[in-house]
């Protein structure tokens, strides 16, 4: 637990992020949001959406005070009722869960089972440093690499080779991430 500017501030400093401490709530993403973005075609969003759900997301148990809690919202005009599902809809609904039925809370770290560990490198504690970007010859810059240090204090450089599963992922809080 972290105090920034006055206010307490959990931080998920481990493998999985903040699917490791949060709420364990379900929800994808509005549609409205994906198309504006333009971050991938629908198809792909699909596809990924269905994939995260059948790794780590459950249908939860919904006890009484969260359907007392759903039936306050009905009552005061918080409608239509839509149930079970995932999507990101207007009314109430009930959301997917990260917590199996046995309570099992299942984080994002749970995809590095469907890596190929061979060509996979994962830097816990690491922090970085630069985006290195190509802007030579083009209009849009395109990254090739990233400079980062690692938990030893050594300085490394990571480069994307130009495959197409060539990929580095950085993945770091917004709030004071390089702080320990």
């Amino acid at each position: 637990m972290f105090i920034v500017e006055g206010v307490e501030n959990a931080r998920p400093r481990i493998l999985g992020g903040g699917t490791s401490i949060n709420a364990g709530y379900y929800s994808r993403g509005e549609a409205k949001f994906n198309k504006e973005a333009k971050l991938m075609d629908d198809d792909l969003i699909e596809d990924s959406y269905q994939w995260v759900e059948e790794v780590m997301v459950f249908e939860p148990n919904v006890w009484e005070w969260q359907s007392a809690f759903q039936a306050g919202l009905l009552e005061v005009g918080v409608t239509p009722d839509n149930g079970f599902i995932y999507d990101h809809v207007v009314g109430t609904k009930v959301g997917g869960t990260i917590f199996d039925q046995f309570g099992i809370r299942h984080t994002s770290a749970y995809f590095l089972q469907y890596a190929n560990a061979e060509s996979l490198s994962v830097f816990v504690h690491a922090i970085a440093h630069k985006i290195l970007f190509k802007t030579k010859g083009t209009s849009k810059s395109t990254a090739y690499g990233v400079e980062f240090e690692d938990s030893l204090g050594e300085m490394h450089r990571a480069f994307l080779k130009g495959g197409d599963h060539d990929e580095i992922i950085l993945s770091a809080g917004a709030l004071g991430s390089h702080n320990f």
